[in-house]
C-alpha cells in the first residue's frame, strides 16, 4: 500500500488531478490506521516513538479521514460534478462531515472515550445507510467506463468495514468464526480487496482517457486533410475560370472595333487583375504543407500530444486565415501581418530554438486600413526562411520584420541573417529557382494591384554583406491613399 501511495503521489505531482490527490490520502490514512494497530515493532513506531502504534485515539480519525478520501475519489473517478451537481454538493458536505468530525474525535478523545462505542456505533448506521443509498444511486444513475471495477472495489470496502464493525461492536453475534479473526484484519482486508480495484479502475481511466485523446487529434487531421483538399480544389476551380475568361475575351476582341476593343481590354485586364490576385493567394508550397503534416505526426508518434495540439491548432488557424483572404481582391496589412506570423510560428516550432523571429509595428491601428494582395509578403518571408536563414552560418538563425511610416509610405522591411539568398541563387546550376519564381510572381501581383487599386506598392531587394553582418532586406514601400 506504501507502493502504491508513492506511485500515486508521482502521477498527482506529474497531472496535478485530483484524482490521484484523493487516492493518495486515502491510501496513507489507510496506511497510517493499519500501523496504528499492528502489533510487531516498525521503523514508522520507532521513528514516531510508538505515539500512533496502539493509540485508540487515532484508530476513528485516520478511518474517517480515509473514508472522506473516498467519497473525493469516487467524485473525480465517476465525474459526478458533471453528472449531477446536487449529488456532488451532498458528497462534498458529507467528506467534510467525516473530515470534521475526525479531527474533533482526535481533540477530545479524552472527554469522549466513556461514550466511544455508543458514538461508533451511531456514526456507523449514518455511513452504512448513505453509503448503501447512494451505492444503489450510482448503479441506477451513473455510465462511467470504470463503474465495475469501482463497485466492486466498494462492495468489499464497504463489507470489510460492516463485519469489522459488527465485530467490534457486538460480542454475541451468532457467528463463531466471525471471533476468530480481529476486526482490524477484518477491515484491512476489506481495503487490500477495494485497493486492487481501485487501481484496476485508475488504469481503466488512463486508458480511456488516452484512446480518447487519440481519437480526437485523428479527427483534428481529417479536418486538417479536408481543409487541404477543398484548397487544391479551388485552385484548379479558379485556373479553369481564369482560362474560359480569357479565352472568351480573346474571342469579343477579334469581333469589335477599334474604341471598343480599348474598352472591353480594360476591363478584361482589370478583372484579370482581382481574377490572378485570388488565384495567387492560394498558392501556398506544397512542401510546406507536407512538412507541417509529417511534424504533426511527428509529435503524435512520439507520445508529444501537447506539443502537437499546439502545433495543430497553429495550423489549422493559418489555414482558416489563407482561405478567408482568398476569398477578397485584396485585405489589409494587419490581416497579412497575422497570416505571417502564424507562419513564422509554424516554421519555428518545425525548426526550434535555433530559429527566431520578430516583428515590431503591427500593432498600429492605422495599418488596418491600408490594403495590400493577398499572401503579398508570403513568398519573401519563405524565401527568407528557407534560402537565407536557414543557409546562416550563424548558430541562431533569425527573420526580422519592421513595419513603420515614412514621407508617406508604409515601409515594410524583411530581413534576414543568411548568406543573401539571391546571390546564392543566381550561382545555383539550376537555372530558375524556387526563389526567383516566387519574386517574379510578386513583382506580377503587385504589377496588377497597381493597375487596379489607388494605392501603389514599391518593391526591391538589398544584400547586406559587410563586417557586421549578411543577409538580405525586402523592402515594400506602399504609397498612402490621400482620402
Amino acid at each position: 500500500m506504501a507502493v502504491l501511495a508513492f506511485f500515486v503521489a508521482i502521477l498527482y505531482a506529474k497531472n496535478k488531478e485530483r484524482i490521484y490527490l484523493y487516492y493518495a490520502l486515502f491510501l496513507v490514512f489507510s496506511l497510517a490506521y493499519g500501523f496504528v494497530n499492528i502489533r510487531a515493532q516498525t521503523w514508522v513506531g520507532e521513528v514516531f516513538g510508538s505515539v500512533f502504534q496502539g493509540n485508540l485515539r487515532f484508530v476513528e480519525p485516520f478511518t474517517l479521514l480515509a473514508f472522506a478520501s473516498y467519497i473525493g475519489f469516487a467524485m473525480e473517478l465517476l465525474e459526478i460534478r458533471s453528472n449531477n451537481a446536487r449529488v456532488a454538493h451532498i458528497f462534498t458536505v458529507w467528506a467534510l462531515c467525516c473530515v470534521v468530525y475526525a479531527v474533533g474525535y482526535g481533540v477530545f478523545y479524552d472527554y469522549i472515550a466513556p461514550f466511544s462505542l455508543t458514538i461508533f456505533v451511531a456514526v456507523r448506521i449514518v455511513i452504512f445507510s448513505l453509503s448503501a443509498y447512494y451505492l444503489v444511486w450510482i448503479i441506477r444513475r451513473t455510465t462511467s467506463p470504470v463503474k465495475t471495477p469501482f463497485l466492486m472495489g466498494s462492495y468489499a470496502y464497504f463489507a470489510g468495514s460492516l463485519m469489522a464493525s459488527a465485530r467490534f461492536a457486538f460480542e454475541d453475534l451468532p457467528f463463531p468464526a466471525l471471533y476468530r479473526v480481529s476486526a482490524t484484519s477484518i477491515f484491512e482486508m476489506g481495503i487490500l480487496v477495494e485497493t486492487l480495484f481501485f487501481a484496476l479502475a485508475l488504469g481503466q481511466r488512463l486508458l480511456f482517457l488516452t484512446r480518447e485523446r487519440e481519437r480526437a487529434q485523428e479527427r483534428r487531421l481529417e479536418r486538417i486533410s479536408e481543409e487541404g483538399r477543398l484548397v487544391s480544389e479551388q485552385n484548379e476551380e479558379l485556373e479553369r475560370r481564369i482560362k474560359a475568361r480569357e479565352k472568351a475575351v480573346l474571342q469579343a476582341q477579334e469581333r469589335l472595333a477599334d474604341e471598343e476593343k480599348m474598352r472591353l481590354k480594360a476591363e478584361f485586364e482589370r478583372e484579370l487583375a482581382r481574377s490572378e490576385t485570388i488565384a495567387r493567394s492560394l498558392e501556398i508550397n506544397p512542401h510546406f504543407l507536407h512538412n507541417c503534416l509529417n511534424s504533426i505526426m511527428y509529435l503524435i508518434q512520439s507520445d508529444q500530444n501537447k506539443k502537437a495540439t499546439q502545433y495543430l491548432t497553429v495550423f489549422s488557424r493559418f489555414i482558416r486565415l489563407v482561405l478567408e483572404a482568398s476569398r477578397k481582391a485584396a485585405i489589409s496589412v494587419t490581416e497579412e501581418l497575422a497570416m505571417i506570423e502564424k507562419y513564422l510560428k509554424l516554421e519555428r516550432n518545425r525548426y526550434g530554438k535555433d530559429f527566431s523571429y520578430r516583428i515590431t509595428g503591427a500593432s498600429q491601428p492605422m495599418l488596418g486600413g491600408v490594403m495590400v494582395p493577398p499572401m503579398l509578403l508570403y513568398p519573401v518571408v519563405e524565401n527568407a526562411v528557407w534560402h537565407g536563414a536557414m543557409s546562416s552560418p550563424d548558430v541562431n538563425k533569425k527573420i526580422t520584420i519592421d513595419v513603420g511610416l515614412q514621407a508617406g509610405q508604409l515601409i515594410i522591411c524583411i530581413a534576414d541573417n543568411g548568406v543573401g539568398w539571391l546571390s546564392g541563387q543566381r550561382k545555383s546550376r539550376q537555372g530558375k529557382s524556387n526563389a526567383h519564381t516566387g519574386i517574379s510572381l510578386t513583382r506580377e501581383r503587385i504589377k496588377l494591384f497597381n493597375h487596379t487599386f489607388e494605392s501603389t506598392i514599391d518593391f526591391r531587394i538589398d544584400e547586406v554583406n559587410d563586417s557586421v553582418q549578411t543577409g538580405t532586406q525586402a523592402i515594400f514601400a506602399i504609397t498612402l491613399s490621400e482620402r
